[in-house]
């Protein structure tokens, strides 16, 4: 395969689908081998700034549905955000282009005292390229009527995390750039807590071995090749 069928599009949809496992590991404690959220080091900035988060962050937690999970066909193909919110039938969602995310899933954060667990939807963004805006600065700004649906059923389905204090949790994911933006932001209105995995701190996430590819297709090709 030529250098020019790896351009960037493909390596997007690439990228997206590998995220899928960083992000098993990061929020599944079946397959977090780090320990709980509050002692990754992804996580260190916000909780350094925001240490309320640590009560959240050091109970257990899970992906919704993760039990049902069996390969990458019942979570790569692409649908309605709105119908998965309200009924999160697979353990990771891939919405269609327009809604805005590339990827959707929902974490359990069990209590010690409730055999139920609150629900956070957790959106990811992956850009390839520095952002000049992403979902996360407009998500809730929107004025259509499919947006103001989702934004509905954010604040009634998921009214239990908004009583934790995350309503939902975003990751935007930009490698190799490192851009000048805080590692986190949280909105204290909205209740929204967004990590930003750069060049700065992507090691926390991304296996080395991908980042070593990663970092070998941006390379340069010479005239010759």
């Amino acid at each position: 395969m030529g250098r020019a069928a790896w351009d960037t599009s493909h390596l997007g949809k690439l990228f997206e689908r590998y995220l899928i496992y960083p992000l098993s590991e990061l929020f599944d404690e079946e397959k977090n081998t780090k320990g709980h959220l509050d002692v990754h080091k992804l996580f260190s900035r916000c909780l350094a700034e925001e240490d309320w988060l640590a009560q959240v962050f050091s109970r257990r937690i899970t992906i919704y549905n993760s039990g049902s999970r069996v390969g990458l066909q019942n979570i790569c193909g692409k649908g309605d955000l709105l119908s998965y919110l309200e009924d999160p039938k697979e353990s990771f969602f891939m919405p269609v282009k327009e809604t805005g995310p590339d990827i959707v899933f929902v974490i359990n954060v069990h209590q010690s005292n409730s055999s139920e667990p609150i629900r956070i939807p957790v959106f990811v963004q992956s850009k390839n390229l520095p952002p000049e805006r992403t979902f996360f600065d407009n998500q809730h700004h929107k004025s259509s009527e499919k947006r103001n649906r989702i934004i509905e059923c954010l604040k009634t389905k998921y009214q239990p995390a908004r009583n934790l204090g995350i309503s939902s949790m975003g990751m935007l994911v930009i490698y190799p750039y490192k851009i000048k933006l805080p590692q986190y932001s949280y909105d204290e209105d909205t209740q929204e807590l967004t990590i930003i995995v750069d060049g700065a701190n992507a090691r926390d996430f991304i296996h080395k071995d991908v980042i070593a590819v990663l970092d070998a297709l941006k390379q340069p090709t010479s005239k010759n090749e």
